[in-house]
């Protein structure tokens, strides 16, 4: 030091000791010696810019005007050749900092950008001046040190973007070495600090390289109070990671020569399973529905290599299995995602079953494979649920392989009780049936059928019934099988109550022949017909055809006239004798009875086999239509 920097020394030195004692705190003595120092800054004496460096705290808040000057002046200092003026420069910030809080964020900033210092001694310095700063104002510290980490959208040439990268790259092993115990233990708490941090470093996940992501989320972010268990936090966390890991698949995913490793997007996943699987921050459902929706298809596992499918497996089943848990849950769970995540998963596993029984299960991929099952099982219990025709020929391979292996046991246990069929239930007995039916027992008694009641004018009388004639019976006493049947009819209560409104009667309709015990053969109605007796069937010892007992809707049956119409010898039927009867009814007594040859042979010329025909089809159409 020559004589003159000594003198100036000692006058400078001076003029403090003045201004320090000076009353005036904002006086013209004051204001002067701000100045001089300020001035000096640029001394080429380190004694002088020591001065500077050590006294301009005192005066930089009493003069506003002049701040912005002397603040340029102490980072001057930090610029200096010399070492030591420089880190007597970097407590000069601090000293600034605590005097005017102003000028935190803009000191802290400098400090960042001091971190890149090449002296390890300088970059100590530095680093404390950052944690002081952080301790006198957390939130705005907190918030320079994240604005370094992520990067900017503007477009910036080479050189900025390399200087930016290896600062971002200090900021984050500052953060995560000497400052994270002092943002942990003391301002983490502080809800306003941890919000700066989540906000601030959030972003970086989708624009950093894997490095930086997994250093910002291992050793930051889940370090903080929110992060500790299931939590809101932790499921947007591990939402901005999966939807990373997703397009970083998408472009892995691109049509290429060979087999797939998928380096990247494994990377994210594992993260992302760390986040969910170990330290529970995140609902294990975000990593399950990434599976079933991107890798957990026949085309997408087909490009991969054997020992990653085996991988996303692995890792899938962890997943669904931590899902399904209980502990897995939070509070107030929604049971209905639950259960859509993992019907979708059991859907998907189908393919997975396939791959491990190709693979060649080992003792690893076995309880992979229990996990699935499990997950298959707890479907099947909880939703009364039965697997498609796939899956269960996927699980018979597995059962299959498992039968070979003594540790597989309770894998077979599980196939066998999954794929069992449960017992029908037991069936009614017949009587059972037949007392609450009333359908399958015969009902014994005579059969009696019915005849749909015509429609009548309301003027038109009663069709007249025949007369039928009685049969010696086998014990030689008279017997009328009309008669009988009679007997055997019981009328239902409902036609007990409308006979009293019946005008007309409901003509009988005849029985089945009876059978006799000779063992002569019936002749035929042709051969009857042309021998022509007193009454039909009389020369061969048959019966009269006997009268039907029809039972109908309140009608009585009443034995037909025995003198039929005249006008029945031109040959009508049944139905046309009837008609007949009642446009005759006014006139004179009723002509004798014709044998049924005369009314046949008198029937115009319509063939014998025509009327029968025709008869019986009149017949059908009426019990077709509910006789």
């Amino acid at each position: 030091m020559n004589k003159n920097q000594y003198e100036q020394e000692k006058e400078i030195r001076e003029l403090l000791r003045r201004a320090d004692r000076h009353a005036d705190r904002t006086g013209n003595l004051r204001r002067e010696t701000l100045r001089r120092l300020i001035e000096l800054a640029h001394s080429p004496s380190p004694a002088l810019k020591s001065l500077v460096a050590s006294n301009i705290k005192y005066y930089i808040k009493d003069f506003p005007d002049l701040e912005d000057d002397a603040i340029n002046a102490v980072y001057d200092l930090c610029e200096d050749p010399i070492s030591k003026i420089r880190i007597e420069g970097y407590h000069a910030i601090v000293q600034v900092s605590r005097e005017q809080r102003k000028f935190i964020k803009r000191n802290a900033d400098v400090l960042v950008q001091l971190l890149q210092s090449d002296e390890p001694a300088e970059v100590v310095v530095v680093k404390k001046a950052l944690l002081e700063h952080i301790d006198m104002d957390p939130r705005v510290t907190l918030g320079v040190l994240c604005d370094q980490v992520v990067p900017h959208e503007e477009p910036m040439d080479e050189e900025e973007q390399a200087i930016r990268e290896r600062l971002r790259s200090l900021v984050l092993a500052f953060l995560t070495g000497e400052a994270k115990r002092s943002i942990i233990e003391r301002h983490a708490a502080d809800p306003e600090c941890e919000r700066v941090l989540v906000e601030g470093l959030s972003p970086a996940i989708s624009r950093l390289s894997f490095p930086d992501v997994d250093l910002i989320v291992r050793n930051i972010l889940l370090a903080l109070p929110s992060y500790r268990s299931y939590s809101s936090s932790g499921d947007k966390l591990i939402q901005s990671i999966l939807a990373r890991a997703r397009s970083i698949l998408a472009q892995e995913l691109r049509p290429s020569g060979g087999l797939l490793s998928l380096p990247s997007t494994r990377q994210y996943l594992n993260l992302a399973a760390f986040v969910s699987l170990e330290r529970h921050a995140a609902q294990p459902l975000h990593l399950v529905r990434f599976y079933c929706t991107t890798l957990l298809n026949r085309m997408a596992l087909s490009r991969l290599e054997s020992g990653v499918q085996t991988a996303i497996i692995h890792d899938f089943a962890e997943a669904l299995e931590a899902s399904t848990s209980d502990n897995a849950r939070p509070k107030n769970p929604v049971s209905e995602e639950i259960l859509s995540v993992r019907n979708q998963a059991v859907d998907a596993s189908v393919i997975l079953f396939e791959r491990l029984a190709e693979s060649g299960l080992r003792e690893k991929t076995w309880d992979d494979c229990r996990k699935l099952i499990r997950a298959v099982s707890q479907r099947k219990q909880e939703n009364d649920w039965s697997p498609p025709i796939p899956v269960v020929a996927a699980m018979r391979k597995i059962q299959a392989l498992a039968r070979s292996e003594d540790h597989a046991q309770d894998i077979q246990d599980l196939i066998r009780s999954l794929l069992s069929t449960p017992k029908p239930p037991l069936t009614q007995s017949a009587s059972d049936t037949n007392i609450v039916e009333g359908k399958t027992n015969k009902v014994s008694g005579p059969v009696i059928l019915k005849r749909k009641i015509e429609h009548r004018d309301e003027g038109v009388p009663p069709r007249p019934a025949s007369v039928v004639p009685s049969v010696p019976s086998q014990n030689g006493g008279p017997s009328n099988r009309a008669t009988d049947v009679t007997r055997k009819t019981v009328p239902t209560a409902r036609g007990d109550a409308r006979s009293s409104n019946a005008s007309w009667d409901i003509p009988p309709h005849a029985n089945k022949r009876a059978r006799t015990d000779s063992g002569s053969k019936t002749p035929s109605l042709l051969s009857r017909l042309s021998t022509a007796p007193s009454h039909p069937g009389a020369e061969h010892g048959l019966p009269p055809k006997p009268e039907l007992q029809i039972r109908g809707r309140g009608s009585q049956v009443r034995p037909r006239s025995p003198q039929p119409d005249k006008s029945l010898s031109g040959g009508l039927s049944i139905k046309g004798a009837a008609r007949a009867a009642t446009r005759n009814s006014g006139e004179g007594p009723p002509p004798s009875r014709t044998s049924l040859l005369d009314r046949l042979s008198a029937g115009g010329n319509d063939s014998l086999a025509e009327r029968i025909e025709g008869d019986v089809g009149n017949r059908k159409q009426k019990r077709g239509r509910g006789v």
